[in-house]
Order: C-alpha cells, then structure tokens, then sequence
C-alpha cells in the first residue's frame, strides 16, 4: 500500500479518480494500485478492523432522550460557550449547503446547524444529535479520525470509507480545553458540489474560538468556586476580617466585618481601609498597609455603631513566589471601648514604622 503526503489537494478530479480506484481495490482486498494520504488509508483500515460495511448506511446507535439529556449535561460548559460560535458559523455557512456539526469526546454529536433541507438528508445517514460517530460504529469519518489523531482531518469524496459518504466533504477540528486532551470535535459538512468554501481554514479557526471560550468559562467557575470557599473560610472566623489589595481597597470582607461597618451603608468590597478609621489614625493606618509586613496597632474605627478603638492585626498577603499582594486585617473585638476609649490592655503595643 502506497501512501501520499498529506499536502495536495483532494478535490482534484485525477486524485479523486485515483482514490476512488484505490478504495474498490481495498474493498476487494486487492493490492491498492494508486496512493492515498496516510491518514486515509489509516481510517480504511481501522475501519475494515471494525467490519464496518463499507457499501451499505451502518445503524448508528442514537441515545435515548434521557442518555442523550445526561450527556449534554455533562458537557453544559462546552454547549454554553460554543452556542454563539455555532450561531456566528450557522450564518457563515448558511446557503453554501454546508452544515455544522459538534461532536462530544465521547463521538456523540452533541448539536448541528446549518441548512434545513441538508440537515434532512443528514439525518438519514445518522449525522443528528445523539448519533454516535466514533469509527467502530460508522467506519472512518473526519470525526472520527479527528478523535483519533487529535488534530484537523479533512476527507473528501472517495476518502470516505463509507460509499454512503462519497459525494461528502468533510473537514474537522478537535476542540481543545486544557492539555488532557480532545474534549470535542467540530466539523463542516456539504456536498461536494457545493461551493467550496476553505472548510478546513474555517473549522479550525471556529474551534479554536471554543476552545478558548472554554477555557475562559472554566476559569470563571474555578474563580467563583474559589471565592465561595474563601467567603466560607473568612465567614468560620470568630472575628472580624478585611483583605486588602496593593493599594489599601477591600477585596473581602467577612461577616463579622459587615456587621460591625456597614449597617444599611454601602457593601465594603470596593471602598479603601483608611475610610474605616479616623481623621487621626488614618496615617497610620496607610504607613501599616505601605509597610506591608506583619505589625499590631490600635485604632479608631468608625463603626455602625459609632467610633470604637480596636485592637488589629496586619498580615501580608503573599503568593507563592514571596511577592505580596495585599494585606490581610484582622480585628479583636474584645479589646474594643465605646467612645474611642480603651477597655482592657491591647495584645501588642504600637506597630512598628518602616
């Protein structure tokens, strides 16, 4: 078996020829006269591997709703970052008779768009939702080759292991979110007599556009879920608690801090520590957060119910590195006095200036 590089063009109508002579003599388990890229002939064989007819439409299994429901849940991330991609390919494609299709690691198709009267006749040879397309149910397809070689596949006409597919062209582009591998496949499907319209190019660069809203959904919901278990972190704490950024404004505030500032005023998030304090702590307040280590002061904070002098902590905020990012505020309400007066001696004397 001879193969070709993969750099010419399939639609060429030698080539196509040449193809097509070389698929009945693989069929007829004869020698192969011509050559065929190597990725087609890989998905020949895997495809004869399977026993998958290659003259006759195969049953594709489809899911059932219920399977079919779970599965899109599973893969909800990937559907709600790829549903505006698919509308702005739907309206690229539309009226070229090319279709869409988004496939599943799993080789389910998960969504297709495109022509109406071209997505009927797709439906017939089981390119719908819920089709499972991986190449031992259906034989060797741009999908399914695409699962397998975890990059762009085109196949075109005779390429198509399947003479059901032979007047299809059929180019896909694995999805990629992270480096674990293939977490989709999105191809562009029409008629060969249809115009041509750089497929390849085109679903490439509409994968990718997934791929990235993918991975920026997942950090979001990676961000939120973070902040949720550092609110119910801050929240567990018997004491007030403020996290500031490099500049002195509040990130995070805990409950104990909401209650004792807010009382009906705006949130804390947002607003600058040293609005907290006094007209006469303020300066110390900023040479704390300037001098960004560890230190103890007491000071006077305008809370909801009146100005208290209380007893605080300061702790820097670091990242892994050593560089820090803020600082953290902690306050020790049991040292505090109504009316700016001191109840009780304070854990630590004055903070120390830089």
């Amino acid at each position: 078996m001879r193969c070709l590089p993969i750099d010419f063009s399939p639609q060429n109508p030698v080539y196509q020829q040449t193809v097509h002579e070389a698929w009945k003599d693989f069929i007829d388990g004869g020698e192969i006269r011509g050559r065929v890229p190597e990725h087609i002939l890989d998905g020949w064989l895997l495809s004869r591997d399977a026993c998958i007819d290659p003259v006759r439409v195969p049953d594709v299994p489809v899911l059932e709703r219920v399977h079919f429901e779970d599965l899109c849940s599973q893969f909800a991330t990937l559907l709600n970052a790829a549903a505006p991609v698919l509308e702005m390919l739907d309206s690229c494609i539309s009226g070229t008779g090319h279709m869409a299709i988004l496939t599943s690691s799993s080789g389910h198709i998960l969504a297709t768009v495109g022509d109406k009267d071209l997505l009927d006749v797709a439906r017939t040879q089981y390119n719908m939702p819920g089709a499972d397309r991986n190449i031992d149910k259906v034989g060797a397809s741009a999908i399914g080759m695409t699962l397998q070689r975890r990059r762009p596949v085109q196949i075109y006409g005779y390429e198509h292991y399947n003479a059901g597919l032979h007047s299809w062209r059929c180019a896909s582009a694995p999805i990629l979110a992270d480096a674990s591998g293939v977490l989709a496949v999105l191809t562009i499907s029409g008629n060969i007599a249809s115009p041509e319209i750089q497929a390849l190019a085109l679903v490439t660069t509409f994968a990718n556009y997934i791929g990235m809203r993918v991975r920026q959904q997942t950090i979001e919901t990676t961000g939120q879920k973070l902040e949720a278990l550092l609110r119910n972190a801050h929240d567990s704490l018997t004491y007030p608690l403020l996290v500031l950024d490099g500049n002195g404004g509040i990130t995070h505030a805990n409950r104990h801090a909401s209650t004792l500032f807010t009382s009906g005023e705006l949130e804390l998030p947002g607003r600058s520590a040293v609005s907290l304090v006094s007209s006469l702590d303020a300066q110390r307040l900023q040479r704390a957060l300037a001098g960004q280590r560890q230190g103890h002061d007491t000071l006077t904070f305008l809370t909801g119910q009146g100005p208290q002098r209380i007893a605080c902590t300061f702790s820097p905020v670091e990242l892994s590195a050593g560089r820090t990012v803020g600082m953290a505020l902690a306050l020790n309400l049991d040292t505090f006095a109504p009316g700016g007066r001191n109840r009780g001696k304070t854990a630590s004397g004055p903070l120390p200036t830089s």
